[in-house]
C-alpha cells in the first residue's frame, strides 16, 4: 500500500507533474540522456486547471505580476506555491517588502511561509483591508488626479 508522498517529504519535494515514458532516452555509452529529458514535451494540463487556476480577481492579478517580475516565470497561477516558483526563504524578505509598499500590508515572514499561494496571500491582504483591492500605488495615482 503507498503512503500520501506529502506525509513522507517536504511538499518541494513533490513532483507537480509526471510524464510516462516508453524508455529513457540514452547517450551513445548508454547513460541517461539528461539534456533529451529536459527538452521532452511538459504534460498537457487540463483545460479545467487552466481555466480556474488562470482566472483572478484584481488583488491576486497584481500578486501573480509581482511573482511574475520577481522569478521571471513564463506564468503563475493562482495556486502556484511561492516555494515551488522558485522562492526561499530570502526572497520571502523582498516579497514581504513588495507587498508593504504596493498594498500597505505588513504580513510578517512567518506568514508568508504559512501564506505561500498568490491566493492565500490575496486572501490574507484583503482581510487585513477590510475588502479595498487597489494596490497602494493606484490609489495614489487617482488621489493626484483628482486632486491635481
Amino acid at each position: 500500500m503507498l503512503s500520501r508522498p506529502k506525509a513522507r517529504l517536504p511538499s518541494y519535494m513533490i513532483p507537480t507533474e509526471f510524464v510516462v515514458l516508453d524508455s529513457f532516452p540514452l547517450t551513445p555509452n548508454g547513460e541517461i540522456d539528461c539534456g533529451a529529458l529536459a527538452a521532452l514535451p511538459r504534460a498537457k494540463e487540463s483545460a479545467q486547471e487552466l481555466s480556474t487556476d488562470f482566472v483572478m480577481a484584481p488583488v491576486q492579478r497584481h500578486i501573480a505580476e509581482l511573482w511574475y517580475k520577481m522569478f521571471q516565470v513564463d506564468r503563475v497561477a493562482l495556486h502556484d506555491n511561492f516555494f515551488d516558483v522558485g522562492g526561499h526563504s530570502m526572497l520571502i524578505v523582498r516579497l514581504q517588502a513588495v507587498l508593504q509598499q504596493e498594498f500597505g500590508t505588513n504580513m510578517v515572514r512567518a506568514e508568508l511561509f504559512q501564506r505561500p499561494t498568490v491566493a492565500d496571500q490575496a486572501e490574507r491582504i484583503l482581510a487585513a483591508k477590510g475588502g479595498d483591492t487597489a494596490p497602494r500605488r493606484a490609489q495614489t495615482r487617482v488621489r493626484e488626479r483628482l486632486h491635481g
